[in-house]
């Protein structure tokens, strides 16, 4: 709480609604060693495929079979958002980083004051 206002008045505690919501279990992320991305664009009559990239495959599996029992072999309601962020401040043009998270429901963002995501 904090203390009393320049009138001498108590002054009503400051109350902060926060949330946090990820598709990222980052014990098996860190077991399985995320090291890239790769996008791949084989025919322009079909859809292009990402695929991420990982040092342990068994750890790797299981981040995907994970995301399978929460949103299903197709993700209908697109609970995971992949972003590619391009024009990082002090890097050359060419490089990007790649951010999977939880797509937030614009609710989340009423009902708290701050939401979190991780990546």
């Amino acid at each position: 709480m904090r203390g009393p206002s320049e009138s001498g008045h108590p002054r009503s505690p400051i109350i902060v609604r926060w949330g946090s919501t990820s598709v990222i279990d980052i014990h098996s992320w860190d077991e399985a060693t995320w090291r890239g991305t790769a996008y791949m664009q084989f025919d322009p009559r079909v859809p292009p495929a990402m695929a991420l990239l990982f040092e342990n495959r068994a750890a790797a599996i299981s981040i995907f079979e994970r995301w399978r029992e929460r949103v299903g072999e197709e993700d209908k309601d697109e609970a995971i958002r992949i972003s590619i962020i391009r024009n990082l401040p002090a890097q050359p043009p060419c490089h990007y980083t790649v951010m999977i998270t939880a797509n937030p429901d614009k609710e989340d963002f009423k009902k708290q004051d701050t939401v979190v995501m991780a990546s």
